[in-house]
């Protein structure tokens, strides 16, 4: 909290994610050394742990007063209500991020939940920007829900959705390509072949689970966690039924589709919700996004016909990206973006020089 209250999003994303981050890596380092589940899990046990030191420090030095806090007799039954919810909410995340492992345990082999499960964690690594960003959005969403800043609501949302967009499909898109070879490299031979073609489908998946942060942050940021436990318990008890069916009949493949099955129909869900409690738009692409979302689709496209990183591959995949930064650059970032990223380009150069 005094991380977001006094702006440090730098502060909060280095806590939040670096040690995330690094439990993640060293997960299945620890797997290949050895360790075992239980090692696996005293490194995540020991990455929290360190998340929450961290946020303590800090938080100590930038807000002394927040451990001096008394009790407000008023404000106890408001925040159970919010609190609540968002709690059960949460749980039911939790169970909809991780069912289709234990469905994958139950139903098939050791061998296929470990190829889902590379795949799974290479794959959500990359909304860990998305998810970072909510922490600091959902007090600003929350400070504009009065009627006369619904306006600057929805021109803030509408950016956040467009600027994500725009960074994280070549992400996705380089992931893709890179996904076998480097899977072979890092695992072996046989989760190259094995994980790749769930991390297609989950990366499919992504697309919309990147950008499905911000509906859900508005959703918080306006009181309504009670609807936003609602939909998760709804969705997982359509969920585990789907998986079940698509885990018995494609393994880990299965589970992919599953999941990515649900993040789309869950992403279409929290921006209706999003438009209901808070009113605010998604807001337009400009017609220029078609042809930039389409330069990257090429390369994505020759990977998965070829299933190999040739050096066909790789020249138009560069050429793919080199336009893709172009028409980003000239037809898709306003004016004021372009300033503000010459400006940081400009002050790092200074720096390093």
């Amino acid at each position: 909290t005094a991380l977001l209250t006094r702006l440090r999003m730098d502060l909060n994303t280095f806590v939040t994610s670096g040690f995330r981050t690094l439990g993640i890596v060293g997960t299945p380092l620890i797997i290949y050394l050895g360790g075992g589940i239980s090692g696996a899990v005293f490194a995540l046990m020991i990455a929290s742990v360190l998340t929450l030191a961290a946020h303590l420090f800090t938080s100590r030095r930038l807000l002394p007063p927040l451990f001096n806090a008394s009790v407000s007799s008023r404000a106890v039954r408001p925040l159970l209500y919010f609190g609540g919810a968002y709690a059960v909410s949460t749980i039911a995340a939790l169970l909809l991020g991780n069912s289709e492992k234990f469905i994958l345990a139950h139903s098939t082999t050791i061998k296929e939940l470990a190829y889902y499960s590379v795949a799974y964690t290479i794959a959500t690594m990359l909304t860990m920007f998305s998810g970072s960003m909510t922490q600091s959005l959902i007090p600003a969403f929350s400070q504009l829900q009065a009627e006369e800043e619904r306006g600057r609501l929805s021109d803030l949302y509408a950016r956040c959705i467009r600027l994500t967009a725009i960074g994280f499909l070549p992400g996705v898109v380089f992931v893709a390509i890179i996904a076998k070879p480097f899977l072979t490299w890092w695992a072996g031979a046989e989760f190259g072949e094995e994980s790749v073609g769930p991390l297609h489908i989950l990366l499919a998946g992504l697309l919309l689970n990147a950008v499905a942060f911000f509906p859900a942050a508005i959703v918080v940021a306006g009181g309504r966690t009670d609807t936003l436990a609602k939909l998760y318990w709804v969705e997982l008890a359509l969920y585990i039924p789907l998986t079940f069916w698509l885990v018995s009949s494609y393994g880990a493949l299965g589970a992919a589709a599953a999941w990515s099955i649900r993040v789309i129909a869950d992403a279409v869900m929290l921006f209706l919700l999003a438009r209901k409690v808070s009113g605010v738009a998604v807001g337009g692409l400009p017609n220029a996004a078609f042809p930039a979302f389409a330069v990257l689709a090429v390369p994505a496209a020759i990977v998965w016909y070829y299933g190999g990183l040739g050096p066909l591959v790789v020249i138009v995949s560069a050429v793919a990206f080199l336009g893709y930064a172009f028409i980003v650059w000239t037809r898709l970032l306003t004016n004021e973006e372009r300033l503000w990223l010459r400006a940081r380009i400009n002050d790092r150069t200074i720096r390093q020089n």
